[in-house]
């Protein structure tokens, strides 16, 4: 019986209907993409690093090069995990606020500030999308509206945070130049998962962004049609000369005389 009750009230007149569809895809997105952003936020591999050593092995012939890897591990924001060439087992220490990078403590920042946007935003996405699920004669559109406008201003907000984000993060010491030397010592560098969780989450706030745009285009072409349509009803009315369709006289069409018959026009009624 419920379904049925929101069945029907979903056929009802709703103009916009439609807006439901871009609207459900990017809330569904929009909460996929607070919890990868969550995921790397609490990452421990923003970068993984090996430290190794190369040298040069003299023999009484030649001379050959030498490389033997003395210490791997994984940065994050909040943890560093190292371990030795004798030693398989990594071992993760927390980064206090006066040995941790300074370049990651901005990243933790942009990173927090983004996932806070992007919690924010998964209310007014369902919001919006439930709201004009049951918009039966168009009655709760000036909630949609605010809905629409909050979703746009924060997708568009986290959306620049996290590719400022990437950018910055590209330009850190760990990536670029991703590789430093120290006597016979070479450290490199190389991007982690939790580079890979913000890298996704930035392609799907894009999408997010143009689906939501895609919304308040379509829902400005509704309204432009409605507009149309009413100043076309307007216009009828205002011509006296106007008649409708059902008022207009249509002339039954007349069967042909057969050759059997006299060529008399049938009786009334008998057509």
């Amino acid at each position: 019986m419920g379904w049925r009750n929101v069945t029907a009230m979903n056929s009802t007149a709703n103009d916009y209907s439609h807006l439901k569809w871009p609207l459900t895809f990017a809330s569904i997105l929009t909460t996929f993409l607070a919890f990868i952003l969550l995921l790397s936020f609490r990452s421990d591999s923003w970068f993984t690093y090996e430290l190794i050593q190369i040298g040069n092995k003299s023999t009484i012939s030649n001379t050959t090069r030498y490389s033997r890897l003395l210490e791997y591990g994984s940065i994050g924001l909040w943890t560093i995990c190292n371990g030795h060439y004798d030693d398989s087992d990594l071992k993760c220490d927390l980064w206090t606020k006066e040995n941790r990078p300074h370049s990651l403590n901005i990243i933790i920042e942009l990173v927090s500030f983004a996932l806070f946007l992007s919690n924010l935003t998964v209310f007014p996405s369902w919001g919006s999308s439930i709201l004009i699920y049951y918009n039966s004669n168009n009655r709760y559109m000036r909630p949609i509206y605010g809905f629409i406008g909050i979703l746009l201003i924060l997708t568009f907000s986290f959306t620049v945070i996290l590719l400022v984000t990437i950018l910055y993060t590209v330009s850190t010491p760990f990536y670029a130049p991703g590789q430093f030397v120290h006597d016979t010592g070479h450290l490199f560098f190389q991007y982690g998962l939790g580079l890979i969780y913000v890298g996704f989450a930035s392609f799907l706030a894009i999408i997010c962004l143009i689906l939501v745009t895609l919304t308040l285009i379509w829902k400005k072409m509704i309204e432009m049609k409605l507009k149309q349509a009413d100043k076309d009803f307007l216009q009828q009315l205002s011509n006296d000369g106007y008649q409708p369709g059902w008022h207009k006289m249509v002339i039954a069409p007349r069967t042909p005389p057969t050759n059997d018959s006299s060529g008399q026009p049938p009786p009334p009624y008998e057509y």
